[in-house]
């Protein structure tokens, strides 16, 4: 039997899955024999609708799984995509058939994500490794996937905010870090790298001679030209191991830092938006901070063009002057009525 009770309710729910078909149901009965009998019936209703089997299809956890050895634990950010896994599963339950994975499974995984106290950002994040999930299960392993509105289920984020250090903060910051996370958060200032790109840098990704590495993100692969400040940078790190830089304990070195260094409200994703803000102040245009960022469109890096006014002021200090022009030019005054 298949009937359960939900908090505050006093009837009985039958939940059905037969090949990928799942219903639930109250049976609107507070006795369990009625429940059971109901239960019986609504089983029957959705075998019949079920039809024949079809080939046999994984289930969520199997999918997700399969997703992480083939996927996801290749990825630079492989430890927060095992966590939204995890959170996948168990909001929908391991054995719902992927096949049969839907809207109302992605809205209950948002309900789940919200109840963790998780944030718009966080639930979105959940949602993004969900649909990767789907999308490597219908183009690479041939399961027939449910549409499913994404759009209906994004959550509305906060306006990006900026916040970025000076040259002196940094260099501060930087003196209270153990070597190995210094050289991170350098290579982070110098290349606008996500954290997760530069822990997740590997050595055969780096080329030396060809003077540029490739790094892999949440918006995929992109390459990062090496400057003399960042071959430096990687030419201070240990080439016995698999991975660039060591991140070590690096969560703990970084909070003690910033605390030592009286650096407040400032995030790793921060040292970021320190690149493109100086890049800007450099007098780089927006087309170049994208490129760097690695920015699909140039709408995203809008965020930094306020940071650098000085444009506006030369522009403006170079307009052509009318009243050196006429000679006689008097200031327009709003007519008496």
């Amino acid at each position: 039997m298949s009937i359960y009770k939900r908090p505050g309710s006093p009837y009985w729910y039958s939940e059905i899955i037969v090949r990928g078909h799942r219903s639930i149901r109250s049976t609107r009965t507070t006795s369990r024999r009625d429940a059971e009998a109901f239960d019986r019936e609504h089983r029957k209703e959705i075998t019949a609708r079920a039809g024949k089997p079809k080939r046999a299809s994984l289930t969520l956890d199997e999918g997700c799984g399969r997703y992480w050895i083939e996927k996801g634990k290749n990825l630079g950010w492989a430890e927060h995509v095992k966590r939204h896994l995890k959170w996948i599963v168990a909001s929908g339950g391991p054995d719902l058939i992927l096949a049969a994975y839907g809207t109302s499974d992605v809205g209950q995984l948002v309900a789940y994500r919200a109840a963790q106290g998780a944030g718009a950002s966080g639930i979105n994040r959940t949602l993004a490794v969900c649909r990767q999930v789907l999308g490597r299960a219908q183009k690479a392993w041939g399961i027939e996937i449910q549409h499913i509105d994404w759009k209906a289920h994004w959550q509305k984020e906060p306006k990006g905010r900026v916040r970025w250090l000076t040259l002196a903060e940094v260099v501060r910051l930087c003196s209270f870090l153990p070597h190995h996370i210094r050289l991170a958060v350098e290579w982070s200032v110098y290349t606008g790298c996500r954290r997760e790109e530069t822990f997740g840098l590997k050595w055969t990704a780096v080329g030396l001679e060809r003077g540029a590495v490739e790094v892999e993100g949440k918006t995929g692969k992109r390459t990062v030209w090496l400057s003399a400040e960042t071959r430096a940078i990687i030419e201070q790190c240990d080439r016995s191991q698999v991975y660039v830089f060591d991140r070590t304990n690096w969560r703990k070195h970084w909070e003690a830092a910033r605390k030592a260094a009286g650096i407040t409200n400032f995030r790793w994703h921060d040292l970021r938006h320190t690149h493109a803000t100086w890049l800007r102040q450099g007098g780089a245009p927006l087309e170049i901070v994208a490129r760097s960022l690695g920015h699909s469109t140039i709408a995203v890096t809008q965020r930094y063009a306020h940071v650098d006014d000085r444009e506006v002021k030369d522009a403006l200090r170079a307009l052509p002057s009318l009243s050196e022009a006429s000679g006689n030019v008097v200031p327009m005054k709003g007519k008496k009525s």
